[in-house]
């Protein structure tokens, strides 16, 4: 077993980042990491001698060398000479972004099988390392913006905490205003409500509600809580009811 993850799998899990591999084999046990880096050093170097190779031969004898003859078409006052065609058009290739690429992988092969061989390093693909730095970089933004929740969660705690402390304890107050054909109605609180997130429904002397909103008013009632009527409610276990200890004042009714 140990051989085949080596032999098979480590050639193509060696390419890996190190964080990645230790996520993979923790402890190890399964990959020996620096055989397998040797073989998947020296494949990577023999794919990119043979993609030079192929990509020597289509573009010199293809492309590049037919870039070459439609500019000495184009321009038969540069005078140049046809015996220097195939090194043109091999000039050409060699600056072809592509032509770099593949050497760049050839050369990392050939460096990373050397390494793994007399330095006992087991590095990985560079184009891999640099994804896995920006996948790093975007778990940090998203980490970040996780601990800026976390503040402004903190931070709401306690000036809730200091609103409680000059608010006395006074009955809720009811507003009721129609939303076109629509009932809505506005509990302002000098106290918040437990588990009171939209869109709950809550339940009032019989009639259902959806909480929409929860606002942040002025005292003596800071919390203002504005539910829509429903046409029909279905009771079960996630329906809050509302039970104020204190008899709501009824504020009337609006437009």
């Amino acid at each position: 077993m140990f051989g085949i993850w080596t032999y098979v799998l480590g050639p193509v899990l060696a390419l890996l980042p190190r964080r990645w591999r230790v996520a993979i084999d923790p402890g190890q046990q399964r990959v020996a990491w620096i055989p397998a880096t040797i073989f998947s050093g020296t494949i990577e170097a023999l794919a990119a001698l043979t993609a030079l190779i192929y990509w020597y031969s289509y573009s010199v004898e293809g492309w590049a060398q037919q870039a070459v003859y439609s500019t000495i078409k184009a321009h038969p006052e540069a005078a140049i000479r046809e015996d220097t065609v195939g090194f043109a058009a091999m000039t050409l290739m060699a600056m072809h972004p592509l032509t770099w690429g593949i050497v760049w992988f050839g050369v990392e092969g050939l460096v990373r099988a050397l390494g793994a061989a007399f330095a006992g390093s087991a590095n990985g693909s560079s184009a891999l390392w640099a994804l896995d730095r920006v996948v790093l970089l975007f778990q940090r933004r998203a980490d970040a913006g996780a601990i800026g929740d976390n503040a402004a969660s903190f931070v709401d705690a306690l000036r809730d905490k200091l609103i409680l402390s000059r608010t006395p304890v006074v009955a809720d107050e009811i507003r009721v205003s129609m939303d076109g054909p629509e009932e809505l109605m506005e509990i302002r609180s000098c106290r918040p409500k437990e588990d009171w997130d939209p869109p709950r429904v809550v339940r009032y002397q019989g009639i259902y509600y959806r909480l929409e909103s929860c606002l942040k008013g002025e005292a003596p009632r800071p919390f203002h809580f504005c539910l829509r009527k429903l046409a029909a409610g279905v009771p079960g276990r996630t329906v809050l009811e509302y039970l104020p200890d204190v008899p709501p004042i009824s504020a009337g009714k609006g437009n």
